[in-house]
């Protein structure tokens, strides 16, 4: 989540809050208050405010440097109906929909009684892409707390199988799909595409401005192997936000020093963690595939041979 939140035309509200965080801090022996408003990097009013205002600010902080992306994918509906916003999609994306629901997938809003097939899943989505996970109980203590605001998507082959899932949030006008997951097989089905399509159509019912699919990681750079995420979402037909980023306000200038050493080295550690993690995903499925294509040639020529031989 973005914060905080104030009227950007209130300055004083805005100092009203620092100073009330400012005693907090005190409180709890903080080094520093890291602040990532819901500004875009244009919003530059604004962030001359916040510079003046004593907070640290770099500009065009790069991938991973970050908690949150700065960079996020949106699709904005303005008041368009499903089918002027499906007809929008990149035809390949709109095949693959119906491809989906040709082949018998099944995407419905579940309760937490689906959670084991969503962790499952998120599971095996971070092993694949190198991330880390967050644990089951956040994951219900996510849908308790935000109630109907809140869902929880899967998506399910004809025989049961559990296929791909997401927790969407939906909140003053803007639908945020939060996490996702999906299975290393049966991917031919296009459950993603078709859980996407499923997701904006909530959006789309309750009269949402936009969806947001959050972040794109590495999106200007096709030789990475996140760029297969900016990949997908770009065929739904959105455009790319960048936020200005986070704000520091430092109480402990020494101690914040080395913790950002420290995170820095942390950042990089995952980053080569998670390219090695892709790459060799990368190069399964490729070995996977020139198998088939080989065991597909070698059955054409046993076959040939035999009709030769009759």
């Amino acid at each position: 989540p973005h914060g905080p939140i104030w009227d950007w035309n209130d300055l004083s509200a805005f100092n009203q809050i620092m100073q009330e965080v400012g005693e907090l801090g005190k409180k709890y022996k903080c080094y520093s208050c890291i602040i990532d408003p819901c500004i875009t990097e244009n919003d530059s009013d604004v962030i001359k405010y916040l510079n003046e205002s004593g907070l640290v600010f770099k500009k065009n902080a790069e991938e991973l440097q970050t908690i949150q992306a700065r960079n996020n994918y949106m699709l904005f509906l303005n008041g368009r109906n499903e089918e002027e916003i499906f007809a929008s999609f990149h035809k390949k994306w709109r095949y693959n929909i119906r491809l989906s629901e040709r082949r018998g997938v099944v995407c419905k809003v579940c309760g937490k009684e689906s959670l084991d097939d969503f962790h499952g899943l998120m599971a095996e989505t971070g092993k694949r892409d190198g991330f880390a996970i967050r644990s089951k109980e956040y994951f219900e203590s996510m849908l308790d707390s935000l109630g109907e605001n809140c869902r929880l998507y899967m998506c399910y082959s004809q025989e049961g199988i559990p296929l791909s899932g997401a927790v969407t949030s939906q909140y003053a006008g803007k639908t945020c799909y939060i996490y996702g997951a999906s299975s290393n097989e049966n991917r031919n089905l296009m459950a993603n595409h078709f859980m996407q399509w499923n997701m904006i159509q909530w959006a789309i019912q309750n009269n949402c401005e936009l969806y947001d699919f959050q972040g794109i990681p590495f999106y200007t750079d096709e030789t990475h192997p996140n760029y297969g995420v900016y990949r997908f979402k770009k065929g739904f037909n959105g455009e790319v936000v960048t936020y200005a980023g986070e704000f520091h306000k430092i109480y402990k200038p020494v101690i914040n020093k080395i913790v950002k050493i420290f995170l820095k080295l942390r950042w990089f550690k995952n980053d080569l963690y998670r390219r090695i993690l892709l790459l060799a995903s990368k190069k399964k499925e490729k070995s996977v595939k020139q198998a088939k294509e080989l065991n597909t040639s070698s059955n054409k020529n046993q076959k040939a041979t035999e009709n030769k031989d009759n």
